[in-house]
């Protein structure tokens, strides 16, 4: 059987949390990383489903599939990081959520082009919505992870998020900090840190 193999572009972004699921439970997989001009070329002969990265296909699955998150909680149950208690899968999924309205708020304001309009779409990210997010998503943690004792794949989707708001919010929310660094410090995790490939993003 050949192993699983995920799909995204050199970069962290919308993949890092599936390839730090897979890595964490010792789940062999290809990591396959495309240039933008090899995408648009397997895009144009339909190789994605919903024509966008990344995927997951090899294993046990039956053919590619895609959207991060849905890839990512496959990614999770597989690494025995998604809770099988009800409640405890809902407080996962909405830090996951919590997650993805942030995300959806830096990258518009980030790869804005008109710079007057990037700068206070920024100015606005890091004096409110950032501040605000950051106090919402402080609540979840319980204990040593969101779950209390218990890691599961939201811990690492939010230290990963928190990481790349940048230093300048450990000032408010110092408790953020240790957290992240917590969550980044487990051997599994932290071997993954330290041999993927540095990408700006």
């Amino acid at each position: 059987m050949a192993p699983l193999k995920v799909t995204y572009f050199d970069a962290r972004g919308r993949a890092e949390l599936i390839r730090m699921c897979l890595y964490f439970g010792g789940i062999e997989f290809e990591d396959n990383r495309l240039s933008h001009a090899e995408f648009a070329e397997k895009k144009a002969k339909g190789a994605f489903p919903f024509c966008q990265l990344p995927t997951i296909e090899g294993g046990d699955l039956p053919c590619v599939f895609c959207q991060s998150i849905a890839c990512a909680r496959y990614a999770a149950k597989l690494a025995g990081l998604y809770p099988e208690d009800p409640v405890e899968a809902l407080k996962c999924d909405s830090v996951i959520d919590g997650c993805i309205d942030i995300l959806q708020k830096v990258i518009p304001a980030h790869f804005e082009k008109d710079e007057e309009i990037k700068k206070a779409l920024l100015e606005k990210l890091y004096s409110a919505t950032i501040p605000a997010w950051c106090a919402c998503l402080e609540k979840f943690i319980v204990g040593k992870y969101i779950l209390g004792d218990k890691l599961c794949f939201a811990d690492i989707a939010l230290a990963n998020s928190i990481e790349s708001l940048g230093e300048d919010i450990f000032v408010a929310f110092p408790q953020l900090k240790e957290y992240m660094e917590r969550v980044h410090s487990i051997p599994r995790i932290a071997e993954w840190i330290e041999k993927r490939p540095v990408t700006a993003y």
